[in-house]
């Protein structure tokens, strides 16, 4: 059944459109694949409207040194899908030039309505971290990507010591690179991450690609904030 799924994917799910009589259309999930160190699954009643929420969850809670995640998710015409994780994603150290990788590949059909907002990414001291997130979509499909972290375990007062966070975002609409986004984070000769951030302890982006216009933000928070991102879907 997962025959033609590439051997390095731990993550690849479909979702469609359904008709029904007298109803919009339904958003069902009709390959949902994961394995071992990803589990990913739908709740059938995690919204009260035809949004599907997909749920990214690692297996002890976080990535270890060394773990490579490559996702697939496809979200064909008139879907709507916001895809998030249970509780904030920790990157937990990596020895000498040890790398922790996660590369997400979306496309994104037309009329369909996506909004991609994990919890924030947490590297613990001394994570070596690389991630790339990108997205193919039509010129009249919706997106909008959330890309955050925090300090660390800031209780423990490990605030901004991971050795290299690197996250770069791209966009393709009709198959043309619209917007690429990098930031990488780590210390150099003559300025430690800890410094350069001072009293702040969240930072991240989010692109927003509509068919009516498109957007970007960065923001830098002093403290880790929390998104209601049930309105986002019930307003879809």
């Amino acid at each position: 059944m997962n025959s033609n799924i590439p051997n390095d994917v731990v993550g690849h799910v479909v979702f469609q459109a359904r008709k029904q009589t007298n109803r919009p259309l339904e958003t069902v999930a009709t390959r949902l694949y994961s394995r071992y160190p990803l589990k990913m699954f739908v709740p059938e009643q995690a919204s009260s409207n035809n949004c599907k929420w997909l749920y990214c969850v690692s297996f002890g809670g976080g990535l270890v040194g060394g773990d490579c995640l490559k996702i697939n998710i496809d979200c064909h015409e008139s879907t709507k899908t916001l895809i998030t994780t249970q509780a904030s994603t920790k990157v937990y150290h990596c020895d000498k030039d040890i790398v922790t990788s996660q590369s997400n590949h979306y496309t994104v059909g037309s009329n369909a309505m996506v909004f991609i907002m994990p919890d924030p990414l947490v590297c613990y001291k001394d994570a070596n971290y690389e991630q790339s997130q990108t997205i193919h979509m039509v010129s009249d499909g919706n997106v909008l990507l959330l890309d955050w972290l925090t300090a660390g375990r800031i209780a423990r007062g490990e605030v901004w010591q991971f050795k290299r966070y690197k996250s770069t975002n791209k966009i393709y609409i009709e198959d043309q690179l619209f917007l690429k986004e990098s930031i990488c984070l780590g210390n150099t000769e003559n300025m430690r991450v800890k410094e350069s951030f001072g009293q702040y302890q969240v930072t991240g982006h989010a692109q927003q690609g509509f068919s009516f216009g498109f957007c970007s933000l960065s923001v830098f928070l002093p403290s880790a904030w929390t998104l209601s991102i049930e309105n986002w879907c019930s307003k879809s």
